[in-house]
């Protein structure tokens, strides 16, 4: 097509295009749920300024109201999303959690732990039975205060039994939800968490950078395409990618592409490395995605100190060859 016909088409579209979404095409409650939220939400939250913190789950399930819903409203109120709780109940299995321990307390599941690890999307939170939803209440009521997962920043907003047991925080709690559930608040904050990261790698590797004389290239560039980190010194490179997934975006399966189809064997070619950091429950979902990073590349690894260690003899072995 040529241009002027290109030109004359997109003027003939932009011209008779709805431009924003309108009532000739959608209609506002064509999802049941979206009207069911709506209608249940006043009940969830009278309730919630009513609980005893103490009895916050049993209290919770006993109420009127779907668990679908109940669960939902919850997750929504602690802006906590299914994949969270997804990533939670793997872990759980995956370290065989019984329980949570808070303080003194030990909150046995019902339903999680060593036996139990299925997909946690949507549909299944909602079909949960009664077993199921005890579980996935607790981890949204006391994950935050737990041995378990204090220690976690995600986490910190599975803290329902505290605010209910806290009018004042409550009260503040839904004054904020609406900022701090924002899809611009929490890009920023994902930006955020990855600048963290790679300043926390960047301190990590400064003694090395140093004592082995090595810097990096100009604009982190290896033949023209710009990467997390490269390391050069004599004509040698390492390239660093480095990523960080709680979730299972398109991130991660770009990156196992990416060194699959050709990245791995340019560098490798070169007589170059290919280095990947990387950690979060995303990866550990993405099996395959993992594995194509694994399999292409010099070198894998994670964000604890025992890993960026062996990162470090990596470096040093092969600058010193």
């Amino acid at each position: 097509m040529k241009n002027k016909d290109i030109s004359k088409k997109l003027e003939y579209l932009k011209t008779t295009s709805s431009w924003f979404w309108s009532d000739e095409i959608i209609k506002p409650h064509s999802n049941p749920l979206l009207l069911e939220l709506e209608n249940s939400y006043s009940t969830v939250i009278e309730a919630l300024m009513k609980i005893n913190a103490d009895l916050i789950v049993d209290e919770l399930i006993s109420l009127n109201i779907k668990r679908s819903l109940l669960l939902k409203h919850i997750m929504i109120f602690l802006d906590t999303s299914a994949e969270t709780l997804d990533r939670a109940a793997m872990y759980i299995n995956y370290k065989k959690f019984g329980g949570l321990t808070v303080g003194n307390k030990f909150i046995q599941f019902k339903k999680l732990g060593p036996s139990f690890y299925k997909n946690l999307n949507n549909e299944a939170i909602f079909n949960s039975d009664n077993n199921l939803t005890h579980d996935l209440l607790c981890i949204l009521c006391y994950a935050s205060q737990s041995k378990e997962f204090s220690h976690f920043e995600t986490f910190n907003k599975c803290n329902l039994a505290i605010i209910v047991g806290d009018k004042n925080l409550l009260h503040k709690h839904l004054y904020y939800l609406p900022l701090r559930s924002t899809a611009q608040i929490k890009q920023l904050r994902a930006v955020d968490f990855g600048l963290q990261l790679e300043i926390y790698i960047r301190n990590f590797l400064a003694p090395i950078i140093e004592t082995l004389d090595l810097h990096y290239s100009n604009g982190n560039r290896y033949y023209g395409q710009q990467f997390d980190r490269v390391i050069e010194k004599d004509g040698k490179y390492i390239i660093i990618e480095i990523a960080f997934q709680e979730t299972t975006n398109s991130t991660l399966e770009r990156k196992g592409k990416q060194a699959k189809n050709g990245l791995f064997q340019q560098v490798d070619k070169n007589g170059d490395k290919l280095v990947y950091i990387v950690d979060g429950a995303g990866y550990f979902k993405r099996h395959n995605a993992l594995s194509n990073i694994i399999e292409y590349s010099h070198f894998t690894c994670n964000v604890s100190q025992c890993n960026l260690q062996m990162l470090e003899e990596f470096i040093i072995n092969y600058f010193k060859q």
